[in-house]
């Protein structure tokens, strides 16, 4: 939402607000919107008078009173998806999909566009580190978009191309078996007009699958297909790599040709997926391959993706929003490269029951990657308050306690022990925050409590 209204500021809208969890920095740290008014509650009376188009997001749902207001007085309602389709249905659309690296990868094309002159529009999820959010209101036709699947969001896109990134299940309230999610993805690939592209990640047999099933399916689709990851067997791949300090340098190839050699700027593995996705659609565009890796090589990361937020006293904070298995292992694998033999705190906040007890055992194996773990009580998001039969997190520590056969003292969690985790870390150590709730307070709130126990008098 912040993009979007980032975007529409930017064009000259005139807008309102509500967000109950509204940070307090919501307007100073970005010009465009300081004629942004934000109110801190849901009221049918925020609804201004005159009002043309009402926006929500999916967390806002229909009884919301602002919303109920809007019928009553006649204001039409657009979802996010549904404003941003609208707004891009003339540009040339690149659309990012998939279980991970959605927002990484929309945002490293958004800025190598933006370097090399494109003058692109940018919907992305997160904000830049050191900006506000991932919102970019360009003149040109030239549209980058996060598309989400949840709730098959995507489906109000036309995009002219598309990069698929891993498909894994993960949203289980709106696709509860491996069919409705595959055809979800296919519904959406299909949008891809012959003469535009579908990019897949190699290593992932469902998107393969899905980018196969979603040109054969009908016989006179025509849309070019490329594959991009690790393997040497893909179209846009990396080879040579070396690694300092978490971040890698690599040499970007195409059909086994090498173009261009790139340096990260920020740490992980599967940055350089993100990036290799990134640039081959870059150069595939138009843009030089020394203009591609010279902003990849300037990207300055995003907020809550492995963002390292400092420390106090020798202990280092990182925060990250993974909320899946395949993220958290990323996530603690890039800490142990990035900080070499220190050791690892994880605390994680699972991100919704069903989630949870899903991927229960798969959880559970992730996070044995950290030496110390600390489970927050599970975020329940859209799923209201705690039934009987409902997973928590006791049930998470003790399945990494019974496969890691791990002490109680090494799984623990966090209402137990807050008040005493100072005392248990030690300089040196790192402290990795993991979630997409609203975990990050509790790593400010340590912070504090650090500080203040041990600052000299």
């Amino acid at each position: 939402m912040r993009a979007l209204a980032d975007v529409l500021l930017r064009r000259g809208w005139s807008l309102s607000g509500s967000d109950l969890a509204l940070a307090e920095d919501f307007t100073s740290k970005n010009p465009s919107l300081n004629n942004l008014v934000v109110h801190r509650s849901h009221d049918a009376e925020n609804l201004p008078r005159g009002a043309d188009l009402l926006f929500y997001s999916d967390a806002v749902p229909e009884n919301n009173p602002e919303r109920l207001r809007a019928i009553e007085i006649g204001v039409p309602q657009l979802s996010y998806f549904e404003a941003v389709g609208l707004l891009t249905t003339k540009k040339n659309v690149v659309a990012v999909a998939g279980t991970h690296g959605k927002s990484s990868t929309s945002a490293m094309i958004g800025h190598i566009c933006a370097e090399a002159g494109c003058d692109p529009t940018v919907f992305c999820g997160a904000a830049p580190i050191g900006g506000f959010s991932g919102g970019r209101s360009g003149n040109s036709s030239l549209a980058v978009v996060e598309a989400c699947e949840f709730r098959s969001h995507f489906l109000a896109l036309r995009p002219r191309s598309v990069i698929l990134h891993a498909v894994e299940p993960d949203h289980f309230d709106c696709f509860p078996t491996q069919e409705s999610l595959r055809t979800a993805f296919v519904d959406f690939l299909q949008a891809v007009p012959d003469n535009g592209a579908i990019y897949f990640r190699h290593e992932n047999a469902m998107a393969a699958h899905i980018a196969s099933l979603a040109i054969s399916s009908v016989s006179s689709r025509s849309p070019k297909r490329f594959s991009f990851g690790l393997s040497s067997q893909a179209d846009w791949t990396s080879d040579n790599l070396s690694e300092k300090a978490g971040c890698y340098r690599f040499d970007l190839r195409r059909d086994g040709q090498k173009v261009a050699v790139v340096q990260m700027p920020i740490p992980g593995m599967h940055n350089v997926v993100n990036a290799v996705a990134a640039a081959g659609w870059c150069l595939d565009f138009g843009i030089s391959a020394e203009q591609t890796a010279h902003a990849l090589a300037s990207f300055p990361g995003l907020r809550r993706r492995f963002e390292v937020l400092g420390g106090f006293g020798g202990v280092a904070w990182v925060d990250d929003y993974a909320h899946h298995p395949t993220e958290v292992v990323s996530a603690l694998e890039t800490c142990r490269e990035a900080f070499p033999n220190r050791r690892i705190w994880c605390i994680f906040q699972p991100h919704q029951a069903l989630r949870t007890a899903r991927l229960l055992d798969e959880f559970a194996e992730s996070l044995l990657l950290a030496d110390k773990i600390v489970l927050a009580d599970i975020f329940r998001a859209r799923e209201g308050a705690w039934k009987p039969g409902d997973v928590q997190a006791e049930d998470l520590a003790q399945r990494v306690r019974e496969i890691g056969r791990r002490s109680p003292d090494d799984v623990v969690l966090l209402r137990d022990v807050f008040t005493e985790l100072e005392s248990r870390v030690q300089a040196n150590d790192v402290i990795l925050t993991l979630g997409a709730g609203d975990l990050r307070k509790v790593g400010y709130e340590f912070f504090e409590r650090l500080r203040k126990h041990r600052s000299p008098e």
